[in-house]
């Protein structure tokens, strides 16, 4: 039988409730503190066995240093990038956005956990998620690849779809289908869903695109891009 934990969930952001919302569905007891509470850290979290410190990256670390009651208790935090002393490091590989997901979301979410320490069945025993190791020399990098996968992508979508309709009035249902089909094939056939001027090798169209783009001041972007996946590329670029 599963050994039943209470948990401090320590913050009031975003991962934080949507923690708390798929501990409610689970039935797994958990206690929030906050700055806003009157009551303080200690007493409002005595009875938890697990303080989960889901703050800001940078004040993770003189958060727990500031306070000793955390100092004898076993206490994670969720950042992909930070490496704290004496905070066990357990990065949610997901997105968390301001609507709370169906259950069916939350237990496919992927969990990575620092190496060498703590195992993710001690401190989430009723939680079974898919979960993975990495050594903390690799964090830095592993999450900067992720921010590039989900924040750069809603940077560049978002892009795309107000350029689509305000200039010339396609909606988003239509817009998302070229969005929808290609995360389809990628996850298909990985790198050789590629297609478009890039895959054909069209130096001529890849030119006018950077060209178009330098009204947008994007063209760097662009052109910055393609240099980094096909540094073959980059010298016929130059020449042209």
């Amino acid at each position: 039988m599963k050994k039943t934990l209470c948990y401090g969930i320590i913050g009031n952001g975003q991962v934080a409730k949507h923690m708390m919302h798929y501990f409610s569905i689970l039935g797994i007891q958990y206690i929030n503190w906050s700055r806003s509470d009157r009551t303080s850290l200690s007493v409002k979290l005595s009875g938890a066995d697990v303080m989960l410190i889901l703050i800001n990256d940078l004040a993770i670390e003189p958060f727990y240093r500031d306070n000793f009651f955390l100092h004898n208790k076993t206490c994670v935090h969720f950042s992909g990038a930070m490496n704290v002393d004496e905070v066990i490091g357990v990065h949610p590989l997901m997105t968390f956005g301001l609507e709370l997901y169906p259950f069916e979301v939350y237990q496919k979410i992927p969990f990575v956990i620092e190496k060498g320490g703590r195992k993710f069945c001690d401190l989430f025993p009723a939680l079974m998620n898919p979960h993975y190791e990495i050594d903390k020399g690799q964090k830095a990098l592993y999450h900067a690849k992720c921010v590039m996968a989900s924040n750069f992508l809603v940077l560049i979508l978002n892009n795309y779809y107000e350029y689509l309709k305000q200039t010339i009035g396609i909606p988003l249902n239509d817009a998302t289908l070229l969005i929808d089909t290609t995360l389809a094939n990628v996850r298909l056939l990985g790198v050789k869903a590629l297609t478009g001027p890039i895959s054909r090798g069209d130096l001529g169209t890849v030119q006018k695109n950077i060209s178009a783009l330098k009204l947008s001041s994007e063209d760097q972007l662009y052109e910055k891009f393609i240099t980094t996946y096909f540094p073959s590329l980059k010298d016929e670029l130059c020449s042209r």
